[in-house]
């Protein structure tokens, strides 16, 4: 099998080529290669017939499609053999990321040039194009023995495409395994290039949550989607830090499903690009809930129970301490020994009412406000 990569990537296998050597040395020179880097293990399939010849539907590693490129020779006997890697701008390779087969064939090539051939159709073009290419763009040699016109011109048609196609990616591989009397095998991989997202969470009003045991950072938890597809789950530590899995390069959304302790729901969706081998940052925040503050006490009269003074009596500028806990008591915390987050001393107006307003506020610690600055609360 294929050697290890290392864990920041996924390598899949992709097509396998069997080739016969006994012309291989007409044509080495235009297929550089590089030092044995692994194993492959290759099989050969059914037979495809075609016009007046056939050929094999190889495979290699399981299920991943292969192809012979010298169709007059013998092919090659199922087993484990080493390979070298082909150059990034050889032909073949290029040809085999576009074929049937290929990571590039159901995205570019097979509506555009295959639409009403077989899956077995299109297999033995492939079959065609790359014995074609393999004998330097020459038919001579036998790479379209047997095959009707019909076939021919297709085959061409395609090899010719091909050739003003975009080059595959960096990460997709092609090989050739030397033959030792009998056919050289020639394949491909797709190392697969892959990031990570990084998700740090914060509060939207650190002045209400900041030291507030009744929220936290942790537990919250994200969504990581490409279009509607959710791909991976996120759950925010302590810190309100977030790492995900290996994801591969492109555009993803994220969107919290559950908040953590006394956050609301962030209802916005993230975008979030992830290219290879990097780590993308996604920042996002959550509104703390809290109690929007207006009426907080309104003064009565002590003989008639109402807010009205009598005669030239005031209810207003009586002065009150209110004092803020962070936790929630039945009883007075300080009797606890326990000390207020905030205290304020405030006052009534004329009517005997109080509000936590600048108008009422005599002295004390700052206000607790909404996130949109203006809204006096208090911490939920």
């Amino acid at each position: 099998m294929l050697q290890t990569y290392k864990s920041y990537t996924r390598r899949t296998l992709a097509m396998l080529l069997a080739v016969l050597v006994a012309v291989g040395a007409l044509f080495s020179g235009s297929f550089p290669v590089h030092a044995a880097d692994g194993t492959i293990s290759y099989k050969a399939g059914a037979n495809i017939p075609y016009g007046s010849y056939f050929t094999s539907r190889m495979s290699f590693d399981g299920s991943n499609t292969a192809y012979c490129v010298e169709p007059l020779k013998k092919t090659p006997s199922s087993g484990s053999y080493s390979y070298d890697l082909l150059s990034q701008n050889s032909p073949l390779r290029k040809a085999l990321y576009y074929l049937n087969g290929g990571y590039g064939y159901d995205k570019v090539v097979k509506d555009k040039y295959f639409s009403g051939w077989s899956d077995d159709n299109s297999y033995v073009i492939g079959h065609l194009v790359v014995a074609y290419i393999y004998a330097g763009n020459s038919a001579d040699t036998g790479a379209f023995h047997g095959a009707p016109q019909s076939y021919i011109d297709k085959a061409l048609e395609v090899a010719s495409a091909i050739q003003g196609l975009p080059n595959p990616p960096e990460g997709f591989r092609a090989f050739i395994v030397p033959g030792q009397g009998s056919q050289t095998i020639a394949g491909s991989w797709y190392q697969v290039p892959n990031g990570w997202i990084e998700l740090k969470k914060s509060s939207a009003n650190g002045s209400v949550s900041d030291g507030n045991p009744n929220y936290s950072l942790k537990g919250a938890v994200y969504g990581i989607y490409q279009g509607e597809k959710l791909i991976q789950k996120l759950t925010t530590d302590e810190n309100g830090y977030a790492r995900s899995g290996e994801l591969e390069e492109g555009d993803y959304t994220i969107k919290e499903l559950s908040s953590s302790k006394g956050y609301i729901v962030d209802t916005k969706a993230h975008k979030v690009t992830v290219k290879a081998e990097q780590t993308s940052a996604a920042n996002v925040t959550d509104i703390p809930q809290n109690n929007p503050m207006n009426l907080v006490l309104e003064k009565l009269d002590a003989e008639t129970k109402k807010a009205s003074p009598q005669g030239a009596a005031s209810l207003a500028n009586a002065e009150f301490t209110v004092k803020f806990y962070t936790e929630q008591s039945d009883s007075d915390p300080a009797e606890a020994g326990k000390k207020p987050a905030r205290t304020w001393v405030l006052k009534t107006d004329v009517s005997g009412k109080m509000h936590f307003t600048k108008d009422s506020f005599v002295s004390g610690d700052a206000f607790y406000y909404t996130s949109d600055g203006k809204t006096v609360c208090l911490p939920h």
